[in-house]
């Protein structure tokens, strides 16, 4: 296996590397399930759309527990509602 170390310039269009995401068990398996196609967040997610998210289901599950995709990020206003809202797709 052979490694290259590229510049910031090159790196720009390599994919985004994948986000892991620490929900409650029971919102982990809405989006999973379809049910749940939007998460809110109360500090705005870094990520471009299309980058993966690594599901995490926190207690009593404190699994990985699948994988979805970032469709893409509205940020509101704090007198709107204050959230970053995320749309998801597993």
């Amino acid at each position: 296996m052979t490694t290259r170390a590229t510049s910031p310039a090159t790196n720009a269009a390599a994919p985004a590397r994948p986000l892991l995401m620490s929900l409650r068990p029971r919102f982990a398996e809405a989006i999973l399930d379809g049910t749940k196609t939007i998460e809110l967040r109360r500090t705005r997610v870094s990520a471009p759309p299309g980058t993966k998210l690594v599901l995490y289901a926190s207690a009593p599950t404190m699994a990985v527990v699948g994988i979805a995709t970032l469709i893409g990020i509205e940020i509101a206003s704090p007198g709107k509602s204050g959230d970053a809202t995320a749309a998801v797709s597993a």
